[in-house]
Formats: C-alpha cells, structure tokens, sequence
C-alpha cells in the first residue's frame, strides 16, 4: 500500500515529502528531499569503455583487453622489439616462444634461439625474502610510479595521490597456491594502469600482517619522506587511500574480521548474535575517527599486535581505508538480494522462476557492447561475477522486477539501485549525495521487512557508512577494486605451471619493467572507424566513452537538448553526421522513491518516432541502453560513464 508521509532518519533528520511507504514502516525519500531535483548530466572524462575495464579477474571476455601489463607502443622499433611485445602482451611461454625463434633462425632472421635472451629474462633472483609460510618478492614503489608518470605527464606534477589493493589471489582450484600482491595505481581523474610492488607466495596467507608488509612500508615511509625524482624534479608522493575487501582489511589493520561482535572499521556498533550468526542491526551508531583508532578507544575492535601500517603517520586509519562497492554492494548486497529472490524460502522466491529467467535471458540482445557479459540463466546467480551483479542493480533488475515483486519490495530495490546510481555519476553528486545517503538508511532500515533480521549483516550494515568515503574521494569508481581485480587475471596468466609460481611472476614483471616506457597520446574523437559484419561494410563511431553502431543494440542516444533518438546510419565527408529519428513520447517507468526521468530513465514508444533527421555529432551527449518491454514499447536507461561533454572535439 503506497501513503503520502514524512521521511525521519533516526537522528531526526528528512523533510517532508510526498514519499512512497511501506505499510507501517518508515517511507522512501523523495527527490524533493535534494535541494533541487538531480541536474541534467554533465561529467568529466572517464576512462573511456568502463564497463569493459571493470570486471572480475576470473574472467577476460571484455571486447578489448585493456588492461594489459605493458602498454604497447604506437609504432614497432624492429623485430626483435616486436617479438618482445608480442610474447609479453600474450603471456606467451618461454618453450612456445623459444620455438618461433629457432624458426626465424631457420630462415636467417637475425634473432636470439632462446626466450630467455630474448627477454633478458634474470639469470637469478636476488630479492625473494622469507615470510612464513611462504617467500616475497619486492619491486619497489619507486618503479611503478615512474612508469606512470612517463605515460601520464608530458612534465613532471608536483604532486601525485596512489592507491594500493592488497588481497589473496589463489592460483589454482586443485591446490591452496596463492598469491597476495600489493598492487598501486595514480589516483586520477582518468584511468590509469595499475603496477606491481610486492608479492608474497604461499600455500596459505601470510602469519604474520606486518612481516609480509615490512619492505612496503619502509619503502613507502621513504617515498612519502623525499618523493620521487623525475625529471631534475622532485614529484611528491600522499596516499590516497587502501582498497580491499572486508577479510583483508580486517587482516591488513589487524582487527576483528567482519564476522566479529566489533568488525565495522566505520563505526562502534557491537554486533548481535542472532540465527547462527552475527548481525548490525541498527542505524545510529558512534563513528569511529583515525585518533580513535590509534589511541585503541575500543580495545575490542582490535587484535593484539598493531599493524605496521599505523607506522604511516599520513595514514587515516579509518578515513583512507576505504568500503569498496564491488565487494560490498555488488559482490555482497547485490548478491544476497538475488540469491534469496532465486534460491531463497519459498515466501522470498521468485514466483514463476523459470518465467522470469526465460525473460532476462531475452535481453541478451538487447545489451550494448560496453558490457563484458550478457544476461544468463538466474539459477547460476551464485556464478556470477561483479559487474553482472552491478549490471542487474543499475539496468536489467530495474526493468525485470517491476511487475514481479510487490510494489514496496520493488520500491526497497530501487532504493539502492537509484542511490548507486548518484553516487556513481559526478555529474549527481554535487547536490545528490545526501538523497543518497537517505536512500541507503532507508534500504538499510527496511532490509529486515523484506529479507529477514538475520540477513543485516556486515555489507548490509556498510551501506551506512558508503556515502562517508563518496564525500572524502567522490564517485564510487575512484576507489572501487574493479580495475586492481582485472589485473590480478594478468598476473595469474604469468604463472605457466605450479612448480616455482613466485619466481614466473617475477620473471615476467621483470622482462616488462625492462621494456621502454611508451607515453600514452590521447586520441582525436569522435572518429570513425570501418568494419565489416556479415560480409558488409559498416561505419563505427567512435567517441571517448562509448561507441554507436548504427543497428539495435548500439544506437540510442540522448541528444543534449533531452531527445533520445535511435541512430540509422553514419555519415562523413568533411564532417561527421548521424541521421536518426527521435521517439516522439516517453513516459515515467517509476516514480517512487524519485521520478525515473530524474535520470533520464523513459518508457518509449517504438512505432511512434519523428522523421528521419541529420544530428551534428556534438550534439550527441550519451549513450542508452534501450531493453525491450513488449510489442511496442522499449525501457530507455542512460549508460553511465559514457557522457561526451568534454570529449575532444
């Protein structure tokens, strides 16, 4: 049942509003709890194809590879440096690759008959350390972020941000082989490659936290200390902030794990024991601040030994270890939610299941190619990866569970789903962050209603706390694990065989780091491409953050002026065109908790559109997914990260 209400935080805060409302519970905020509706959007550069960079590393079926380990240079120096690129941007082994030179020698190519001088791969390796139970392998700070300033700067910054990931890799399903890297990357407002500066092997993790982190720590105290030289100039060196997921976090600062009485790194609530588990029930709670972490406030949210880490002065402790939202709403939240909707107690399930999956499978085709992955069946929900979970909470869930769940269940999700939506988007975060964060307690408050009070667990409880680190390093994807996971698949494909995995991976990291350093150019957009699909001819366009295709699933579009058109065809001579027609009428999909148009979402009608008409490309904003709802009408919903504002013109 749907009553006009108030909305109230358990601090006394929310405006009035005419809200949507759970029967005897608290209500949904409204957009007009903003000071404004959301504005139309307008973002910076993101790299460009994020959907494609932000997937899990169990998998690389992205169209484009793009996060590689080296960075191939615009043109081939000689053979011998091609066939060095080649064999390091492939993972080609050193036996496959020793055979093609022994070829080439035959044909009387100047070339080594080994790999190992092709690659001046180490004779030996002078910097593997014993930490129990297993060895490490250090590279250094210094070198990865050289590397990225001469990819990144034309002349030396002053200052530079990093981002560290450290987190188990394992290297085989039939042993306990496992990697722990400590991966960097700039903390930038484009993408940037992400570099290795240690890694500890063994058959488990590490005993002891600060004998695996001793060399990364000194290291980084030094370069926090002096900075780095480039140049004659003296870069300095902060740390932005420490992504992990919950276990290693709770390893990495020596607390509780996240299924203690005391885990929240953001807060001081003592969970509760409840069904077999423990359970963060309430909303309010007292906030946790780096002082009070180092000073020990609350003896019981921590272990024993004190991390190394906290030898870092510069180091917020709570403020600069971040929640990441791939583990905590994707992979946690996210997950949860499916899994009681598709395997849970019979009064949670999915009523005609089979149904259901038969329709999401059928938006396969509706999906544009800036996704990694297509929709599958819902019963292999448990087999799904990230970014098919962020897939779901931001496009295919929104249109899927609209006439399926009952109305306040369906309004519950949307919370969540409109909430990562702004926190997602700078272009809705200036005034959009604080409905965010009404959203998520309200999501959070109402999660017991809906799902059961032994499901507030942990990642549950963490949605409080996300909007904290939105505020401090802004949208979700500068601090996100997504791009540290990618290239954790690159590190797993250095490793050939199980004998000696520490010493391959170092090896290959080497070979690489001894290949000169290619700055990265940007290039012209928007530009045309040609291809050919089914043995014709077509004209791909190709702009910063996504790229049209004039055939469905590729070619809607919003325009600047707020029509979505559909794109026909591709036109250049001494410009480039595009001729489409524009949808006539669209209509709110929903409008509880906010109006659906707030972000561009629409209900189009398919058979009513405008004559054909010629658009100037740079009138073209953003792409759209656009999902088929029935026989005459289609779900429009924008593509997040694909705005052509401040695209190279």
């Amino acid at each position: 049942m749907v009553l006009l209400g108030k909305y109230d935080t358990e601090d006394g805060g929310g405006s009035a509003a005419s809200l949507g409302v759970v029967a005897d519970g608290p209500s949904t905020p409204s957009a007009a709890d903003t000071v404004t509706n959301l504005p139309k959007s307008k973002v910076t550069n993101f790299d460009r194809y994020y959907e494609w960079n932000a997937h899990s590393f169990v998998e690389n079926d992205s169209p484009k590879n793009i996060d590689k380990l080296i960075t191939l240079p615009v043109e081939s120096k000689n053979l011998l440096y091609d066939l060095k690129l080649w064999a390091a941007e492939n993972h080609v082994s050193q036996s496959t690759c020793s055979k093609l030179l022994v070829i080439l020698k035959k044909h009387e190519l100047q070339v080594p008959i080994s790999a190992r001088t092709l690659m001046s791969t180490p004779r030996s390796i002078s910097n593997l350390l014993d930490v129990t139970p297993g060895k490490y392998c250090h590279f250094g700070v210094e070198a990865g972020i050289l590397n990225s300033l001469k990819k990144y700067f034309h002349n030396p910054p002053p200052s530079i941000k990093l981002n560290f990931n450290i987190d188990g890799l394992p290297l085989a399903q039939s042993s306990n082989s496992v990697f722990w890297p400590i991966l960097g990357s700039l903390a930038e407002n484009f993408y940037t490659d992400v570099f290795v500066i240690g890694i500890y092997h063994g058959y488990k993790k590490p005993d002891n936290v600060n004998d695996f982190l001793k060399c990364f720590v000194e290291n980084l105290k030094d370069v926090l200390l002096n900075g780095i030289q480039w140049e004659e100039e003296i870069v300095k060196v902060h740390i932005n902030c420490f992504v992990c997921d919950a276990p290693a976090k709770a390893f990495l600062t020596s607390v509780k794990t996240h299924s203690g009485y005391f885990a929240c790194g953001k807060c001081t609530q003592e969970g509760d024991y409840y069904e077999h588990r423990v359970i963060y029930p309430e909303i309010n709670s007292t906030l946790r601040t780096d002082d009070s972490f180092r000073e020990r406030l609350q003896e019981e949210h921590h272990l024993q030994e004190r991390s190394i880490l906290e030898d870092i002065k510069e180091l917020g402790m709570v403020s600069q270890v971040v929640i990441d939202y791939m583990h905590l709403v994707c992979l946690g939240v996210t997950k949860k939610i499916l899994k009681k909707l598709v395997h849970g107690r019979m009064n949670q399930r999915l009523t005609n299941l089979n149904e259901c999956s038969v329709k999401f499978e059928s938006l396969k085709k509706d999906i544009p190619l800036e996704f990694a992955r297509k929709p599958r069946e819902l019963s292999t929900v448990d087999k799904w990866k990230a970014t098919e979970y962020r897939q779901f909470l931001l496009y295919t869930g929104v249109l899927l569970l609209k006439d399926i769940l009952p109305a306040p269940k369906y309004q519950h999700f949307l919370s969540l789903s409109c909430a990562i939506r702004i926190l997602s988007s700078s272009s809705y975060l200036p005034i959009g962050r604080d409905y965010a964060n009404k959203l998520l307690i309200y999501f959070v408050k109402e999660f017991k209603t809906f799902y059961g009070y032994e499901e507030m667990s942990y990642n549950v409880h963490g949605l409080l706390h996300l909007c904290e680190d939105v505020k401090n390093f802004g949208v979700l994807d500068n601090f996100s694990a997504f791009k540290f996971e990618n290239f954790m698949y690159n590190l797993k494909k250095c490793v050939k065989s199980c004998n000696k995995p520490l010493e391959q991976c170092h090896n290959r990291i080497t070979e690489i780091m001894s290949l000169p350093v290619v700055k990265k150019t940007a290039a012209i957009y928007p530009h045309i491409s040609n291809d050919e699909e089914n043995g014709r001819k077509i004209l791909k366009l190709h702009f910063q953050n996504f790229i049209i295709i004039p055939r469905h699933p590729d070619n809607c579009v919003n325009l600047k002026n707020g029509q979505i058109v559909v794109i026909n065809n591709v036109l250049a001579k001494d410009k480039i065109f595009v001729s489409g027609r524009v949808f006539k009428k669209r209509q709110e999909y929903f409008e509880i908790p906010c109006k659906s148009s707030e972000f561009g979402i629409y209900v189009v009608n398919d058979s009513d559109l405008s004559d054909t008409m010629f658009i100037d490309v740079s009138d073209v904003e953003r792409k759209c997914v656009k999902l088929f709802l029935n026989d005459n009408e289609s779900l429009v919903i924008p593509l997040l990260h694909t705005f052509n504002d401040d695209c190279n013109r």
